[in-house]
């Protein structure tokens, strides 16, 4: 997958829980999905343990996007993926080999572009109109900025009454210290 230069897009979810200051519009997300219906698939592969262990995260986490009939597939693969990872980790931690290194960051690059492909990041969901920041994201702000200006007004309150002189001199005060 070609990389663009530049910086990286913000997601639409950060975008609207920043309360979107550039004013730009922001895609409408494409509604509520359903979840998958039945249990999730059983590999048609046997898999080790770290890639049954992705394989069963994936299935469960509600992930609604993801079709058995036509995604299984892939999801294999990247299960299969993530176990020669493991297993060449341990390889080049015991070892030092360059070449083995070399290999494992290649099956890294192919595991994240398997997840890029699958929308199992954030920027890829926010592209995909089905990554959204909860309504409450937005109440949580306005609360952070309610605060905020309550304590610059009641900054703004002691200033003024510091400068009308209303400071309380120690020979006024009602009890000696």
């Amino acid at each position: 997958m070609a990389r663009k230069t530049g910086r990286p897009p913000v997601p639409a979810e950060v975008k609207r829980k920043r309360g979107n200051p550039g004013g730009r519009p922001i895609p409408e997300p494409a509604g509520m999905l359903e979840p998958n219906e039945g249990d999730p698939p059983e590999p048609a592969r046997p898999l080790g343990a770290q890639g049954r262990k992705l394989w069963d995260d994936l299935w469960s986490s509600g992930i609604y996007w993801l079709a058995p009939a036509t995604d299984r597939h892939w999801i294999l693969q990247m299960c299969e993926m993530e176990d020669e990872r493991l297993a060449l980790r341990y390889e080049v931690l015991k070892t030092g080999d360059r070449l083995k290194r070399v290999a494992l960051r290649t099956i890294e690059r192919a595991i994240r572009d398997s997840m890029l492909e699958l929308g199992l990041t954030p920027l890829q969901r926010t592209r995909m109109a089905i990554g959204e920041v909860s309504p409450s994201g937005q109440d949580d702000l306005a609360d952070l900025r309610k605060k905020r200006q309550q304590v610059i007004d009641a900054a703004r309150s002691i200033i003024l009454w510091l400068r009308n002189g209303s400071v309380l001199q120690p020979k006024d005060r009602e009890c000696d210290v």
